[in-house]
């Protein structure tokens, strides 16, 4: 099982690790061609607008839209998440979500908290949360399953095969998230 990550920009690097303690192998998504023979796909956090632009010189904006709508297990976090949401125009409108950007603050608004509002099929009762610069879900569709809730806002949601982070769950030790993302979602599909 191979496991693609966009590395065109934003914390690819972090997924990488964390994948690889899993035991999964990674591969750096960077060209359309580098889609080939991936199980999965990890759209980091990083700067939604540079992404998108970035996307768009290399082609990879219709590559992944194509293959996500196709049925490609993939987990989003933070620009990720913007990237695939409906209320987005420059995105690819594939999760029935409407985000709001940099919702929580600036940069220097960051915040770390331990998210105790966990949906039980997380098997944990807590999740770490890194927020930096994060969007804020404002309305999610009728198929869409909030995990993690903050504050009364869903920040880990699940459409299908598509689940998505408000926060950074790459920029913690807690392998909750990703472990879900490959038993609920990637292992049923691969088999």
């Amino acid at each position: 099982m191979t496991i693609g990550i966009l590395s065109i920009q934003g914390s690819f690097a972090e997924h990488h690790r964390m994948l690889r303690h899993l035991g999964v192998a990674t591969r750096e998504i960077r060209t359309p061609m580098d889609m080939a023979h991936v199980h999965g796909v990890v759209l980091p956090g990083g700067e939604s607008t540079t992404m998108t632009r970035l996307l768009e010189e290399t082609g990879l904006d219709k590559a992944l839209a194509m293959a996500i709508m196709h049925g490609m297990p993939t987990f989003a976090t933070c620009a990720g998440t913007i990237l695939l949401a409906k209320n987005i125009e420059s995105g690819m409108q594939l999760l029935d979500i409407d985000v709001t950007r940099n919702a929580y603050g600036r940069q220097q608004a960051s915040f770390d908290v331990e998210l105790t509002h966990v949906d039980a099929s997380l098997q944990a009762d807590t999740v770490r949360g890194v927020f930096i610069r994060a969007p804020k879900i404002t309305r999610t569709g009728d198929n869409v399953t909030t995990l993690v809730s903050h504050e009364e806002h869903p920040v880990l949601v699940q459409e299908n095969h598509i689940l998505a982070a408000t926060f950074h769950p790459e920029l913690t030790r807690q392998y909750t998230i990703h472990q879900y993302f490959l038993e609920r979602m990637v292992l049923p599909h691969h088999t």
